[in-house]
């Protein structure tokens, strides 16, 4: 049977709220939880400290994990020079293509006319594999751009693609700085 004890028990366990229990008429003291977990190993918060720790680690490194691009080449940059994309005529009239190696997406407005983009997200700076369409859609966060003007079309990314200079010389797609 356990019963609320007043303030008789106080001079035994100081904590006045906790309950004492009743045994053979004799009315002893529950064992105060903030000292008893010490006679175990450590205290109850120094022991809930370190539980939440083991178990908080995997999920931290799971978190890191899903924040790198993977695919393991790391190139998080857009050209610093002009790259030779290849022939012109490899992206159709109102189409687009994306050269992963060199970190450009090209579209063709017109016969005459392409548009050039940094295929690197502007969430989280990973390079973005993956065009469907005109769609560019970052496998690290799920950001979506409009490969024809940068812009975004799903968040979390909120900055577009960084437009680079590109221009069609002798049959040939050249795109980034001083194209």
């Amino acid at each position: 049977m356990l019963r609320a004890v007043g303030p008789a028990l106080q001079a035994i366990n100081p904590v006045p709220h906790v309950v004492a229990k009743v045994h053979n008429d004799r009315v002893r003291p529950l064992p105060n939880p903030l000292t008893c977990g010490a006679i175990m190993s450590g205290t109850p918060h120094a022991r809930r400290a370190v539980l939440r720790a083991a178990a908080i680690a995997p999920v931290a490194g799971l978190g890191l994990a899903a924040c790198s691009p993977g695919d393991g080449n790391g190139n998080r940059s857009a050209p610093t020079k002009p790259v030779d994309l290849g022939a012109s005529d490899e992206v159709p009239v109102g189409g687009s293509k994306l050269y992963t190696d060199q970190n450009v997406v090209v579209s063709r407005v017109a016969e005459d006319e392409y548009k050039a983009f940094s295929s690197i997200c502007t969430h989280a700076r990973c390079p973005i594999e993956k065009l469907q369409g005109s769609k560019l859609i970052c496998q690290c966060h799920g950001s979506q751009f409009d490969a024809r003007n940068g812009e975004v079309l799903q968040r979390p990314a909120v900055a577009p693609l960084k437009e680079l200079p590109v221009k069609v010389e002798d049959g040939k797609i050249v795109a980034g700085p001083g194209a």
